[in-house]
C-alpha cells in the first residue's frame, strides 16, 4: 500500500456532477481495501500550473492510501471520464507512511523550520553587534579592515553565503503584485520565482513579503560580494526558500536540484546538478527550507587548491629556464583560476618570442593586450613571485597542476554523463555509452605522454642486445613468423610496432591471407586479436577451422561433411580450444574503440603478439573530418600509434581502387591504394595480393599467388609465390625447383624421421614359439564397479586390453568413465588423460558428481609420447584417454583428428597396452550417421568396441558391445543419467515394460535375448490409411526391412494385405532389438492396431518368422519363459519347438508352428 495525494480537476459546467463522483471513487478504493484519509472539495478557482496554462476548474483532491492495482484503475477512471479535465498526483509517500500521521509530522517540520529560523536571526544579530563593536575599538579604516578580512580568509573558512529564493503561488490576478514581480530563473535578487512555481500570497502580506525579501538580499548580496572581492570559491550556499502567508500553501509542481542548479547557472554560477544537496527532498509545500550548495567537500577543496598554481606561476618568474621542462606537463587549461590562466598564457608568449618573464614583464604583456584588470594588478603579479616556496620545485608543483587538472576533466566528464542518462533526449544507451567513451578518451588523449629525446648511450645498449639477439637467432625469424617460408625469409616475419598493409582487389583473398598468418600466429602461441568489420566472428573461426582441418569451405557451410571430415573436424577444434584467439566483429569501430579493447585484451592476455583489422575502409572516426582522405589518414595514423603502443604487428586489411582494372599489367601498386597518401606514408610494410587466374581464365598459374611486397620500411621489396587452395580458402608454400628454377613442379611428400623410442616401451625382438608350449593362464579381470559395464565387457577388464567406447556428444561416456576411474583409484594405480578439457574443467565436474577425488591420477595432453612417457613411469593399470581423435603424434605432419593421426595413435597405444599389460580405454566419437569417426581398421585393431546409445528425450542409456574378444557380444548395459552421474539399472525389464493403465491397441510385449541376459520390452504398432501417395514403412527400434518383409510374408500366407496403409512400429523405450526372435510380437502388435483389437494384457509373444510362415524356435525359450513368468504374464505365444518340457506354474503356454496357427490361437484367447 502507498500514499497519494490526488488532485482532479472537474469542468466548471458539470459541478453539479462533483458529489457522485467522489461517491464513487471512495467506493472503488474502499472495495479494493483502500483507505481514504481525506477528501477536499475546493470549489471552483484558477490556479497555474507548470505547463503554464491557466486553468478555471471545479478542484477536489483526496488523500487516499491504496495498492497499484487500485491505483490504476482509479486512473483510468480519471482519464475516461468526459467531465475530468486533468488529474494529477501532487504528493508520493513510502509504504508504512500514511495515515494522519503525515500530517502530524509536517506540523513538526514547520515548528522545527520556525525554530532555526528564530535562532539563525538571533546568530545574525549578535554577530553583527560583535563586528561593530571590533571596530569601534580598532578605529581603522574600511580599508585596513577589508585588508584584515582578506588576510583572515587565507587562513580561515569561507563564510556562508545565503541566498533568497522566494517562490510564489499567483493569487487570482498576478497584476495585483506587481510589474516589478520577475517570472524567470535567477540568482539572488533576480531568483525571484523559478518559471511556473509560486507560493500564495495577497494584499494583507505585500508589505511584510516585501520587507522580508529586501532583508534577506541585502545580506546575501553582502556576503557574496566580499566572497567575490577575495576571489574565492563558494564553501557552502545555503538558499533558504521563504514565504509569509496568511496560511499554508502547496506548489503545484516541485523544486528538485535541477531547478536550482540551472538557476545559479543562468546567472553565470556554473553549478553541477551532483554538487546540490537537499536534505528535505524535493521542494512542494511552501515553507523555509536549507539546501547546501557543495562546492567545497573534502574532495572538491584539494582539486580547486590555488597554492601550487600560484607557485607554478611565480616559480617560473624565479627561474625561466624551468618553462621548458614544465611546458611538456602543463598547459593554460590546466589552471582553474582563469586569472592564473590568462598569466600563463601570456607567460607562453613572452618564452616563445625569447623574452624574459618577471613580474614586469608579464604585466607589460598582459596590459597591451587589456588583460591586466582580469589577471589581476601589478601588486598580485609581485605577490605570485614573493610567495612561491622554492623556484627549484616547480617541476613538482606543475604536476600537481596537472593532476588536479585531470581530476576536474573526470569530475566535469562524470556529470556530463550523468546529465546526459538524466537526459537522454530520445538517444539509445548504445548512443550514451559512446558518449561516455569519448569523454573520457578526451582526457586521455590529452594527457601528458611520456618519451621525449634520450641520450645515445641507451639506445647503443639496446641496439647491442639486438644485434647480440639476431646473430644468436642465426638469420632467422625475429618477429611473428607469418607461416609462409619465402615471405617470411624476406621480412624476418612481421616486426614488432609495424604496421602491415595487406592490399588487394576484391575477391584476391585478402581475409584469407590474414587469417592464415593469424592462425599461424595463434598456433606458435601468440595472443591475438580480431576486429573483423565485415564478416561475422563465426565465419573467421570457420575459416579457420576449414584451413586447419583441410575440410572442403563449401561441405563445412552447408553442413555435408564427410566420415573423414568430422575427424578432421573434432581435430581442428580441439587444436583451437586453449588457443588466445580473440575476435569482435562489431562494425564500424572507430581508432579509439580498437585501441580501448586493444587494451583490454592485452590486460586479460598478458600482451599481444599480433591484431589484425578487417578492413581499414570499414572503420569510421568520431567526429567526421572534412573529406574522407582526412578520416583514412587519421584512422592510418591511429593504427600505426596502436602498433608502437602495444608492441606488436598490426595488419590492416584495405581496398584498392579500380584503376588497375585498366592497365594490361593489372599487377597493383602503392597508387592504387584508396586515399592511399597516408596509408603509404604510416605503413612499414605493404603487401599486395595478385593472382593471374582471377583475369586470366587460360593461365599457367592456375593456384598460384604472388604476394608483392610493395613497401618494407626495413627490409627488400619484392614478390613471393605462394599456392592458393580454393576449397579451402588457404594459401600455402609454394616450392621452387632448384635444378630447373620453375615454381609449382614440386609435390610435398611427407617422410616420417625415425626416431629413438623416448618412451621405452618397445621391448625385445618377438620369439617364435609352438602354441602348446604357450601358458594359456586366465588371466585376473579387474572389476570396473560397474556390474552393467562388467556384463558389456564380458566379466571386466583383462589386463593389457584395448576398449574403446563410442557414442552420441552427451550420452555421458566421460562421465561414465570419470566414475569409474574414481572408485577404481581407491584400490588401483588409474591414470585419466583428458585432451578435451581443462584439469579444472573436470575437477569441477568430479566434484558435481560427488565423486572421491584423492586417488585419481589426471593429466591434460594430446601428444601420443608424451602420455606414453607418463604411462611408462607411473605404471597404472588403468589408463583412459578422451578422446582418440585429439591425440597426436609429433612424426606425423596432419592434424589430430585426420585419419592418419586416428590410425596411428590407435595403434601406438594398443602396442604399448600389449608390452606394458595395461588397459587403455579409448573414448571415440561418432559421426551423424551413427558410425565410429575415424578408420574402420581402428575397430580392428582394439579388443572390445562398444556403443553408449542415448535415445532421444531418455535418461535412460544403453550400452551395446559390439566386438569382445573376451566376451560375447550383444551384451546389453542399461544406464540412468541423473545429477549425479550414471547409476545402473538393475531389473531393465521393469524399464522398458512399463506399459500405460489403459490397455490400447497395437501393443504387444515380448522377450528378446541380449547377450546373456533376457529383457523384456514392449512393441508398439499403428496402422492408417494412406493420407496420399505411396504406403509408408517406417520402424524404430527395429530392422525395417524386416519390418516390410513379414508383411509380404502376412498377405501371402494369411490373406491380410495393407498396400493401402501405413505401418508404423516402435520399440518402447529406445531399445534397439537386433535379434529375430520378436518377428512374431512385432506382426500381432501390427494386426492388433489393423484389426483395432487389445491384445490381452498378460499375453507375452516370441518367435522367428520364415518367408514361407513357418515359426522357428529361438534361442533359450525355456529362460525367456521364466522371465516372463516372474513379471507376471499368465500366458504365451511361442513356437512349437519352444514350448516347456515341464508345465510352468501359472502360465498357459501355446506352442505354434506358423503364422496362421498363431493366428488362429490370438482368436481363441
Amino acid at each position: 500500500m502507498r500514499h497519494y495525494e490526488v488532485v482532479f480537476m472537474v469542468h466548471p459546467d458539470q459541478s453539479d456532477q462533483v458529489p457522485g463522483m467522489i461517491e464513487r471513487y471512495h467506493a472503488m478504493i474502499e472495495r479494493g481495501n483502500g483507505v481514504v484519509h481525506r477528501t477536499e472539495d475546493w470549489g471552483r478557482r484558477q490556479l497555474a500550473f507548470p505547463i503554464a496554462k491557466i486553468h478555471k476548474a471545479h478542484y477536489i483532491l483526496m488523500n487516499i492510501e491504496v495498492d497499484q492495482g487500485v491505483y490504476d484503475e482509479l486512473m483510468s477512471a480519471f482519464r475516461f471520464n468526459d467531465a475530468v479535465i486533468r488529474s494529477m498526483v501532487i504528493r508520493r509517500n513510502e509504504p508504512q507512511v500514511g495515515n494522519s500521521k503525515i500530517y502530524e509530522e509536517e506540523l513538526r517540520d514547520q515548528e522545527k523550520d520556525k525554530e532555526r529560523e528564530r535562532r539563525r536571526e538571533e546568530e545574525y544579530a549578535a554577530r553583527a553587534a560583535q563586528n561593530a563593536s571590533s571596530e569601534e575599538e580598532s578605529g581603522e579604516s574600511s580599508d585596513n579592515t577589508e585588508a584584515a578580512a582578506e588576510s583572515a580568509a587565507d587562513t580561515e573558512e569561507v563564510e556562508e553565503i545565503w541566498m533568497n529564493i522566494i517562490l510564489l503561488e499567483p493569487v487570482n490576478n498576478l497584476g495585483e503584485l506587481g510589474d516589478e514581480v520577475v517570472v524567470k530563473p535567477g540568482f539572488a535578487r533576480n531568483f525571484l520565482i523559478p518559471q511556473g512555481r509560486a507560493v500564495q500570497a495577497n494584499k494583507t502580506n505585500r508589505a511584510e513579503f516585501e520587507a522580508r525579501r529586501a532583508e534577506l538580499e541585502s545580506a546575501a548580496n553582502e556576503k557574496l560580494g566580499a566572497a567575490q572581492t577575495r576571489g574565492e570559491s563558494l564553501k557552502d550556499v545555503v538558499l533558504t526558500m521563504v514565504v509569509k502567508t496568511g496560511e499554508e500553501g502547496r506548489l503545484y509542481g516541485s523544486v528538485g536540484t535541477q531547478d536550482i542548479a540551472d538557476a545559479l547557472t543562468s546567472d553565470g554560477h556554473e553549478v553541477a546538478r551532483a554538487e546540490v544537496r537537499m536534505p528535505e527532498g524535493v521542494i512542494r509545500m511552501t515553507g523555509e527550507y536549507d539546501i547546501a550548495l557543495q562546492l567545497h567537500s573534502e574532495v572538491t577543496v584539494d582539486i580547486k587548491v590555488n597554492v601550487a598554481e600560484q607557485s607554478v606561476l611565480g616559480g617560473l618568474m624565479l627561474n625561466n629556464e624551468a618553462w621548458f621542462d614544465l611546458v611538456e606537463i602543463v598547459h593554460a587549461h590546466d589552471f582553474y583560476r582563469t586569472q592564473h590562466q590568462i598569466i600563463f598564457e601570456a607567460m607562453m608568449a613572452l618564452a616563445n618570442a625569447d623574452e624574459p618573464m618577471d613580474a614586469v614583464t608579464v604585466s607589460e604583456r598582459l596590459r597591451s593586450q587589456a588583460l591586466l584588470e582580469k589577471a589581476g594588478d601589478v601588486t598580485y603579479l609581485a605577490e605570485l613571485a614573493e610567495a612561491t616556496p622554492g623556484a627549484s620545485n616547480v617541476l613538482a608543483y606543475g604536476k600537481i597542476v596537472r593532476e588536479r587538472s585531470i581530476m576536474r576533466q573526470l569530475i566535469g566528464a562524470a556529470n556530463k554523463i550523468a546529465d546526459a542518462a538524466f537526459s537522454p533526449d530520445g538517444r539509445d544507451s548504445n548512443a550514451l555509452v559512446e558518449i561516455a567513451e569519448q569523454s573520457v578518451f578526451e582526457i586521455a588523449e590529452n594527457r601528458s605522454t611520456e618519451g621525449g629525446p634520450e641520450k645515445v648511450a641507451p639506445l647503443l645498449s639496446r641496439a647491442v642486445e639486438k644485434v647480440e639477439f639476431l646473430y644468436n637467432n642465426k638469420g632467422g625469424t625475429t618477429g611473428v613468423a607469418t607461416g609462409f617460408a619465402d615471405l617470411d625469409k624476406k621480412t624476418s616475419g612481421l616486426q614488432s610496432s609495424d604496421l602491415v598493409i595487406i592490399a588487394a582487389r576484391p575477391s584476391m583473398g585478402k581475409t584469407a591471407f590474414a587469417v592464415n598468418m593469424v592462425e599461424h600466429a595463434v598456433m606458435s602461441g601468440e595472443a591475438v586479436l580480431v576486429f573483423s568489420m565485415e564478416m561475422p566472428s563465426e565465419q573467421i573461426v570457420m575459416r579457420m577451422l576449414s584451413s586447419l582441418g583441410r575440410i572442403d569451405q563449401t561441405r563445412l557451410r552447408d553442413g555435408s561433411l564427410q566420415d573423414d571430415d568430422w575427424a578432421r573436424f573434432t581435430g581442428a577444434v580441439s587444436q583451437l580450444r586453449d588457443k588466445k584467439l580473440y575476435v569482435d566483429d562489431t562494425p564500424a569501430l572507430t581508432p579509439g574503440d580498437v585501441r580501448s579493447r586493444a587494451r583490454r585484451v592485452a590486460r586479460e592476455a598478458g600482451g599481444l603478439g599480433l591484431i589484425a583489422v578487417d578492413y581499414l575502409q570499414l572503420m569510421r572516426t568520431a567526429d567526421k573530418s572534412e573529406s574522407r582522405a582526412g578520416e583514412i589518414s587519421e584512422i592510418s595514423r591511429s593504427l600505426k600509434a596502436l602498433a608502437k603502443e602495444m608492441r606488436c604487428p598490426v595488419i590492416a586489411l584495405s581496398q584498392l581502387n579500380r584503376a588497375l582494372e585498366a592497365r594490361p599489367d593489372k599487377r597493383p601498386m602503392m597508387s592504387d591504394l584508396r586515399e592511399s597518401g597516408a596509408i603509404e606514408q604510416d605503413a612499414d610494410v605493404i603487401l599486395f595480393i595478385y593472382r593471374d587466374e582471377v583475369y586470366n581464365e587460360d593461365t599457367e598459374d592456375k593456384g598460384v599467388a604472388e604476394i608483392i611486397i610493395g613497401k618494407q620500411r626495413n627490409g627488400p621489396i619484392g614478390k613471393v609465390r605462394l599456392s592458393w587452395i580454393g576449397n579451402l580458402t588457404k594459401f600455402e608454400n609454394l616450392g621452387q625447383c632448384n635444378a630447373c628454377n620453375e615454381w609449382n613442379t614440386l609435390s610435398r611428400v611427407n617422410i616420417s624421421p625415425i626416431k629413438e623410442s623416448r618412451v621405452g616401451f618397445a621391448g625385445a625382438a618377438a620369439q617364435i614359439q609352438k602354441l602348446n608350449e604357450v601358458k594359456a593362464q586366465e588371466a585376473e579381470r579387474l572389476t570396473t564397479t560397474f556390474g552393467e559395464l562388467d556384463r558389456v565387457l564380458g566379466g571386466g577388464l583383462v589386463p593389457g586390453s584395448v576398449v574403446l567406447i563410442g557414442g552420441d556428444p552427451g550420452a555421458g561416456k566421460s562421465t561414465l568413465l570419470l566414475q569409474v576411474c574414481t572408485k577404481m583409484a581407491q584400490s588401483r594405480g588409474v591414470l585419466y588423460v583428458t585432451g578435451e578439457e581443462s584439469l579444472q574443467q573436470l575437477a569441477m565436474r568430479a566434484k558435481r558428481l560427488e565423486l572421491p577425488m584423492d586417488g585419481l591420477d589426471v593429466a591434460s595432453e594430446t601428444r601420443a609420447e608424451v602420455i606414453a612417457s607418463h604411462i611408462t613411469q607411473r605404471k597404472p593399470d588403468v589408463v583412459v584417454l578422451d578422446s582418440v581423435q585429439v591425440l597426436q603424434m609429433d612424426a606425423l605432419d596432419a592434424t589430430p583428428g585426420s585419419v592418419t593421426q586416428v590410425r596411428e595413435t590407435a595403434a601406438f597405444f594398443t602396442r604399448l597396452a600389449k608390452q606394458t599389460d595395461t588397459v587403455i580405454i579409448l573414448v571415440g566419437h561418432i559421426t551423424k550417421e551413427g558410425g565410429l569417426a575415424g578408420p574402420k581398421v581402428l575397430e580392428h585393431m582394439i579388443d572390445c568396441f562398444m556403443m553408449l546409445d542415448s535415445p532421444a528425450g531418455s535418461r535412460y542409456r544403453t550400452l551395446r558391445g559390439h566386438k569382445n574378444r573376451f566376451g560375447a557380444i550383444n551384451e546389453l548395459g542399461v544406464f540412468a543419467m541423473t545429477d549425479l552421474g550414471m547409476k545402473e539399472v538393475a531389473n531393465p525389464s521393469a524399464i522398458f515394460l512399463q506399459r500405460g493403465e489403459v490397455d490400447s491397441p497395437g501393443s504387444v510385449a515380448t522377450v528378446t535375448w541380449e547377450g546373456t541376459r533376457p529383457l523384456l520390452v514392449e512393441i508398439q504398432a499403428l496402422v492408417d490409411e494412406v493420407a496420399g501417395g505411396y504406403a509408408k514403412r517406417v520402424a524404430v527400434g527395429l530392422d525395417q526391412q524386416r519390418l516390410a518383409m513379414h508383411l509380404a510374408v502376412m498377405h501371402r500366407h494369411c490373406g491380410i494385405t495393407l498396400a493401402d496403409q501405413d505401418v508404423f512400429a516402435n520399440v518402447v523405450g529406445g531399445v534397439r532389438i537386433t535379434e529375430t526372435g520378436a518377428d512374431l510380437a512385432l506382426l500381432l502388435a501390427v494386426l492388433s492396431s489393423f484389426r483395432d483389437r487389445v491384445l490381452p494384457r498378460d499375453l507375452i509373444v516370441f518367435g522367428e518368422l520364415g518367408l514361407t510362415g513357418e515359426l522357428r524356435p529361438v534361442a533359450n525359450g525355456q529362460e525367456r519363459l521364466r522371465e516372463a513368468a516372474k513379471h507376471g504374464f499368465k500366458r504365451a505365444i511361442v513356437p512349437f519347438a519352444n514350448r516347456p518340457k515341464e508345465n510352468l506354474p501359472n502360465m498357459a503356454v501355446h506352442g505354434v508352428q506358423s503364422l496362421s496357427s498363431a493366428l488362429e490361437v490370438l482368436t481363441n484367447l
